[in-house]
């Protein structure tokens, strides 16, 4: 179906070409299947990942790769990763994409240096942009690439104290590099602007005298309040290198606001109450890089089950948790409530961004929005309860975007909102071992589009729908154009319903879809665990009535369930594993479960999860 469809669209440009000159300058199209390779570039690093991009041309057939493979710098053992993932950029429309292969590496070390190691291969041939013949595979090779260090205090610290707002707005006006405004315990009453920059060697931070309790909740013990202000934010930010730490920020439209096309800033620790937005990325033209976003609780104004779904005009959907504008950003191990848009990107082409161990309590849209981004965009072990969408890909732009090992319950709508933004489809997007627990209109998978979603991949999912099934167990309307759909698990054997080819079409069971189509050929139907017909350990089911607020439990599949040892092999995403496979979904039976929203303190990025735990 996929060399067809290939076929079609060559023919289709070809006779449009040919209507489009006059008979005398048509010429034929040559086709070139050698394959024609220029410099591997890299992405912006981040704490835990690596990301490279290697443009290309010719290879018109299709049948070129890449392998993958890294290691730590000096030493001898390659590991391997996911291969890397090629553009289509003929059918992003949102802004101009060229050809490329990319990809990413995923839990490495912070402030580590990496080799990376691509083999490229080609039986049509390769040439690199010397037009120097390398035959029909090469390898490169590139040494010592670094993630990012953990944000810490400057090198040459100057200690600020401050007990009153006035000496608060004094210490601000005249911040240097190097400087820790120090807060003292106690209310502070107004709203803030800081201008200055620190360096990455001396940044400036800004700290209160906030802690955390034995249930991982902060300790108010300085706040800045700015009064249910009606459109102010309570903390401006304008420069670079600049950390906020240990404060509750509270009453006002937003918490923070980054300005400027700013780099290597620091939120951290922060509690926000009362605000409509958490922090909003400033549209400043050029992007900011390079923020971290780290351990923060932030509580919007929407109350559940006050969500699109009761809420047709959805006109709150971006009153964003966290928004960001730009590239190489973190944002990681926060946790969310009563935002339109718990996490979001804003800028189209946006690059290697991570989103990781973040935890959704209830949120009115979208618990991610990863629209527009481009490439390098990775999404895992987060956690969303109560959304009306869980994930939403609207679109991305030829790609990759990783969304694997994430846990959605009681989505109200769509798991994977692989929609269009107007025009302009999705492409490139990976979702692997992510498990969703949703009554979604009777539905386990439900995804409402009449447009078309480009080349992605969809595996090793876990998909627990009602009991009893009141309509299908999959509806997804969007046409598939090359999508892989294989090695998932459902926990009902209903009717399942897929637009393949342009046709809406039913499938009455799982054999079915398994004989009469391309997908699920590896794919399978789970058998109940609990007397209740859950899958799970926890016996855990999505609610009858999906405005339910649903509190996240356990998503461990039963012993009997037949989840255990039967997704796919993926290298550096599932390749950590008890028994003798990788299980479907995101839990791996007999490992340890990840932390979801704020770690304890003295735990980040220079340890690794890994199924032992954080190492």
């Amino acid at each position: 179906m996929h060399a067809l469809s290939t076929i079609l669209r060559q023919t289709f440009r070809t006779a449009l070409l040919a209507v489009s000159l006059p008979v005398a300058f048509v010429c034929p199209l040559i086709a070139d299947n050698v394959l024609h390779i220029t410099p591997v570039q890299t992405d912006r690093p981040t704490l835990y990942c690596l990301g490279v991009k290697m443009p290309f041309a010719g290879d018109d057939n299709l049948n070129s790769s890449v392998a993958l493979q890294f290691r730590p710098s000096g030493t001898t053992t390659w590991k391997q990763a996911l291969p890397l993932w090629r553009v289509h950029p003929e059918v992003v429309t949102q802004e101009t994409v060229t050809l490329n292969y990319a990809g990413s590496i995923f839990d490495l070390h912070a402030n580590t240096a990496y080799d990376i190691q691509l083999t490229i291969s080609d039986p049509d041939g390769i040439v690199d942009q010397n037009n120097v013949n390398l035959g029909t595979q090469t390898v490169v090779t590139l040494s010592a690439v670094s993630t990012r260090a953990v944000p810490g205090d400057p090198a040459n610290p100057i200690i600020v104290n401050v007990t009153t707002a006035a000496q608060l707005t004094s210490a601000l006006s005249a911040a240097q590099p190097g400087d820790i405004i120090t807060l003292a315990a106690g209310t502070y009453s107004g709203s803030w602007v800081i201008m200055a920059s620190g360096t990455a060697q001396n940044p400036i931070v800004i700290r209160g005298a906030n802690t955390i309790d034995s249930n991982g909740n902060y300790v108010d013990n300085t706040i800045l309040d700015a009064k249910n202000c009606n459109s102010c934010n309570v903390l401006e930010v304008y420069g670079s290198y600049t950390h906020v730490e240990w404060l509750t920020l509270q009453n006002a439209q937003r918490a923070w606001r980054s300005f400027n096309p700013t780099t290597g800033n620091v939120y951290r620790r922060l509690h926000t109450r009362n605000t409509n937005y958490g922090h909003l990325g400033a549209n400043s033209g050029a992007a900011q890089t390079d923020f971290y976003f780290a351990d923060n609780i932030l509580e919007g104004r929407i109350a559940w089950p006050k969500t699109c779904l009761n809420d047709k005009s959805c006109k709150l959907s971006s009153v964003d948790g966290i928004g960001i504008w730009g590239h190489g950003h973190v944002v990681a191990h926060n946790r969310l409530s009563g935002f339109g848009d718990a996490i979001a990107n804003w800028l189209t082409g946006a690059r290697s961004n991570d989103f990781y161990g973040n935890d959704v309590l209830w949120n009115y849209d979208d618990g991610t929005e990863i629209d527009s981004s481009e490439g390098n965009i990775r999404y895992f072990r987060n956690r969303i309860a109560n959304s009306w969408e869980a994930i939403s890909l609207q679109p991305v732009n030829g790609g990759p975007a990783y969304v694997f090992r994430n846990i959605a319950i009681n989505t109200q709508n769509e798991q994977l909102k692989m929609h269009a933004n107007g025009t302009n489809e999705p492409s490139g997007y990976l979702a692997f071992n992510n498990t969703f627990v949703s009554n979604s209109f009777g539905h386990a998978w439900n995804n409402q589009t009449a447009a078309a979603c480009h080349y992605f991949v969809i595996e090793n999912n876990l998909f627990q729908g009602p009991i009893p099934l009141t309509a299908n167990e999959v509806d997804v309307t969007c046409n598939e154009d090359h999508a892989t759909i294989d090695y998932d698990s459902y926990n009902t054997d209903g009717q399942f319903a897929f637009t393949l080819n342009g046709v809406y079409t039913r499938f009455p069971n799982f054999a079915n879809l398994q004989s009469t189509s391309p997908l699920e050929h590896h794919g399978q139907i789970l058998t109940a665990v609990c007397p209740n017909g859950s899958v799970f350990t926890s016996c855990l089911l999505p609610p009858a009535n999906n405005q339910t607020l649903t509190p996240a439990q356990d998503v461990t599949p039963g012993s009997g369930s037949g989840a255990f040892n039967k997704a796919l092999l993926l290298p550096n995403v599932n390749d950590q594993f008890v028994g003798a496979g990788p299980d479907v979904g995101a839990v791996e039976s007999g490992c340890v479960q990840p932390i979801y929203g704020p770690r304890p303190v003295g735990l980040d990025e220079n340890k690794v999860y890994t199924c032992n735990g954080y190492q």
